[in-house]
């Protein structure tokens, strides 16, 4: 049994699973959490049928479009501009004065077959403040119609999220800058690949050097 098992990861947190004797069950070296064998085997075979009819699915669609393109050419068209990825994008910025400025920008992406880590929609809006020595920028950006896996493991599409991130300095002087870092305020939950959790809400500062 341990042979088959030793590749198992937890679910909850993708940490690595191994097999308890006493317990008879998996368990989670990372979050302690338990699994019985049998469901992490059905979850796996579904993942694995899913991959399969994932795979299928691409291929009969990547068959159509060259049957598709083969009759254009027949018919003399030329095709090698073709692409069946698009989108648009938009951005504004406006310097309001005093220190303030502000910027948004937003972009949509069609995709044929979906593309691990590219979102279907982001939209990004976000403001700066600077006045002699300090200097503060923040933003809020939401991602939807993110695809974490794509063909030809299971597609996975992640719900959207709202990201706020907030960064502050102060300029001591001509050599030294204090500065501190906010990422995902929110502390939302979100993947960008499959199986690797991105950090909540994380808070660093530092020194930098100009030398």
């Amino acid at each position: 049994m341990a042979s088959q098992i030793t590749n198992y990861k937890c679910p909850a947190c993708t940490g690595p699973l191994h097999f308890v004797g006493a317990s008879g069950m998996l368990e989670c070296d990372f979050c302690g959490a338990k699994y019985d064998v049998a469901q992490i085997e059905a979850l796996y075979a579904e993942k694995e049928a899913k991959s399969v009819e994932a795979t299928e699915k691409a291929n009969a669609k990547a068959e159509e479009n060259r049957q598709k393109i083969a009759e254009m050419e027949a018919q003399g068209w030329d095709t090698s501009g073709l692409n069946s990825d698009w989108g648009a994008e938009a951005d504004a910025a406006w310097r309001i004065g005093g220190g303030w400025s502000v910027n948004a920008n937003y972009s949509w992406l069609r995709m044929e077959y979906p593309v691990p880590a590219s979102p279907e929609h982001k939209l990004y809006a976000g403001g700066d403040f600077g006045k002699g020595r300090w200097s503060v920028s923040t933003g809020v950006q939401y991602i939807a119609g993110l695809y974490t896996a794509a063909a030809p493991d299971p597609e996975v599409r992640e719900a959207g999220f709202v990201l706020w991130n907030l960064r502050a300095s102060l300029r001591v002087n001509r050599l030294l800058t204090i500065f501190v870092r906010g990422e995902n305020l929110l502390a939302e939950r979100y993947e960008i690949n499959a199986g690797y959790p991105m950090p909540r809400a994380t808070v660093f500062g530092g020194l930098k050097l100009n030398l």
